[in-house]
């Protein structure tokens, strides 16, 4: 099979009309999700498309990220767990990566990162160490209840003993997330992403996003953000406040998300991307969730190593441990220009 790969700058929804039909898409491959980068760091976006004719056969969504920190790099997709390349043929992937190439030389940048979902027959260098973790849902809610470790149940009921209450909301609620998340951020010695990327999230996504919160008293200490794709629910951002762990806000968080993917008819629950091993794995095993592999791959131009971006790296240590002890305030003024160039 011969296809074409070209670049592409505006869509007509073939795009999406291809996501819609490819079982290994995520909600992230969407059209939708190149303009909230681009809007909120300005990234240039690299769209491919595989045709055979005036019919899609694969996509590969990029973006350029330079950073004064690190090499400059196509990635696919940033900001986000899971992106890479959308293809049901080996031929079609080898054209779209082989169209990176020459981009990513043409333009003189030194990487192309792609982090897959699902196996595929690229020949690259491939890191195995992260898992998305995946719990099956029953449509009965109350099923899932009971098939849960007695554990996890009594952790959500003390949750609720302890006072802690959980709303939903649109976009009006991001201010109470973002307070919680960017704090929890900081503690953890990460830069946050600024506000405006949630906001531009939900513009782009208005049907098929929500903000979930626990709050105590009236003020939010735990929140997430819930993404619906196709039949799968999952919360790619979440965050409690350390000061209320023994509280248990993260437990009811989760469980009420859930709920909520059971009303909606989700077949899948997505907890998102862990280390294995981790004590966030831990957390989100023992609701019975299930590894799914992730394979992120990388071609790198001049030779060169996979960049090694985690923050447990010991050549980061003294960064974090200084980021840590930033007041809130400074770490969120600071952070969105840092982060920008940490896809």
């Amino acid at each position: 099979m011969s296809v074409e790969v070209r670049l592409c700058e505006t869509d007509n929804g073939a795009w999406d009309d291809y996501v819609d039909q490819v079982k290994r898409a995520s909600c992230f491959h969407q059209w939708a999700y190149r303009q909230v980068v681009a809007q909120t760091f300005g990234h240039w976006p690299c769209y491919l498309a595989a045709f055979q004719g005036e019919e899609i056969r694969g996509l590969l969504p990029l973006f350029a990220v330079q950073s004064w920190l690190f090499s400059s790099s196509l990635v696919s997709l940033p900001f986000v767990d899971y992106g890479g390349v959308c293809a049901e043929e080996a031929e079609t992937e080898q054209a779209l990566l082989q169209e990176a190439v020459r981009i990513a030389r043409r333009e003189q940048i030194q990487t192309i990162e792609l982090r897959h979902q699902h196996p595929n027959a690229l020949a690259l260098p491939t890191k195995l160490d992260k898992v998305n973790l995946v719990l099956p849902l029953d449509p009965d809610s109350e099923s899932m209840w009971k098939g849960l470790d007695a554990k996890v149940r009594n952790q959500v009921r003390k949750a609720v003993k302890s006072g802690l209450e959980f709303r939903a909301g649109g976009p009006e609620k991001l201010l109470g997330f973002y307070r919680v998340w960017s704090r929890t951020m900081r503690d953890l010695g990460t830069p946050a992403y600024p506000l405006a990327f949630f906001h531009h999230f939900f513009e782009a996504f208005p049907g098929d996003s929500e903000v979930l919160l626990v709050a105590h008293r009236g003020q939010p200490v735990g929140g997430g953000i819930a993404v619906y794709f196709k039949d799968t629910m999952e919360v790619p951002w979440a965050s409690s406040l350390r000061a209320y762990f023994p509280y248990c806000p993260n437990n009811l968080l989760y469980w009420e998300a859930i709920k909520r993917g059971c009303e909606r008819g989700c077949r899948e629950f997505h907890f998102g991307r862990s280390t294995k091993g981790s004590g966030n794995y831990r957390f989100k095993k023992q609701w019975g969730a299930e590894d799914q592999q992730l394979y992120y791959q990388c071609y790198s131009l001049d030779g060169g190593d996979m960049p090694d971006l985690d923050p447990r790296n010991p050549k980061y240590r003294l960064a974090v441990a200084l980021w840590k002890r930033l007041p809130v305030a400074v770490a969120n003024l600071l952070g969105p220009h840092i982060i920008r160039g940490i896809p």
